[in-house]
């Protein structure tokens, strides 16, 4: 069993995408420079190739980097994550990454935490092409009312992950829904309500997110950027409950 306690500063990492040189560059490098030890990835990571799995550990190792936790975003593998994601927990993908199930609690320092994946594809009908089932899209993608039962069952928590925000989060960031036809906008509504009812009752004091590309903080919100943009990388500071953005950039290009 996995001890799922992390130190009291971390850093956190936006929507990978399966990009590779940007987990080394904007994420691995960028936490050696800032003496991070520790990574939760909020997200649409997909990179759990066997091969992948032994790079990362290397690069891992290359630049201190203890342990990189993820959870799952909408645009993941679920044939490969499997029945991981409706088992809360730490379940072990090679010596360096972690994933962490639907429901997830741990600590962050002193600070307690659950971690929250899934989103509604809001791409699904006019990005078809790509998004077929069983191969770039799975309805499991959704937060189910099992998921959101499973994340509020422990209670409180100083920290909320997701990788979709809830709808006071939408609020607060100034955003609308992105969906552009009736059949995604129900699954996006569905799932982000469910997202909603755990934070209710989770009452977080911070949030820490993907999902939307977007580098923001806004009130108790932190939207971290995607892969070779501003604000992909972020450090969580537990013991003030803040997460300071790192704006200057990245790229997978050289």
């Amino acid at each position: 069993m996995l001890t799922l306690a992390l130190p009291s500063r971390i850093g956190v990492l936006g929507d990978v995408h399966g990009d590779m040189a940007s987990l080394v560059r904007g994420g691995f490098q960028v936490a050696r420079k800032h003496g991070i030890t520790h990574i939760v990835q909020v997200g649409d990571f997909w990179l759990y190739d066997p091969r992948d799995l032994a790079k990362i550990d290397r690069q891992a190792a290359l630049h201190g980097v203890e342990a990189l936790w993820f959870y799952d975003g909408n645009h993941e593998n679920f044939t490969t994550l499997g029945d991981r994601v409706d088992r809360p927990g730490g379940h072990r993908m090679s010596e360096v990454l972690t994933y962490l199930g639907r429901g997830t609690r741990f600590s962050v320092g002193r600070r307690s935490a659950v971690a929250l994946g899934g989103a509604a594809s809001t791409d699904r009908l006019h990005n078809a092409k790509n998004r077929i089932e069983g191969k770039g899209w799975w309805a499991r993608e959704v937060i189910t009312p099992y998921d959101a039962r499973a994340a509020a069952d422990g209670g409180k928590a100083d920290i909320l992950f997701s990788h979709d925000v809830s709808s006071s989060g939408m609020y607060a960031h100034g955003l609308s829904y992105r969906s552009t036809d009736t059949i995604t906008e129900v699954a996006e509504r569905t799932s982000r309500r469910n997202l909603s009812l755990v934070e209710m009752e989770v009452e977080p004091e911070l949030v820490v997110h993907g999902h939307f590309h977007l580098a923001k903080i806004s009130e108790r919100y932190a939207s971290l950027g995607r892969n070779t943009k501003p604000g992909f990388f972020g450090i969580l500071d537990s013991e003030t409950l803040t997460v300071d953005l790192l704006l200057e950039g990245n790229s997978s290009d050289g």
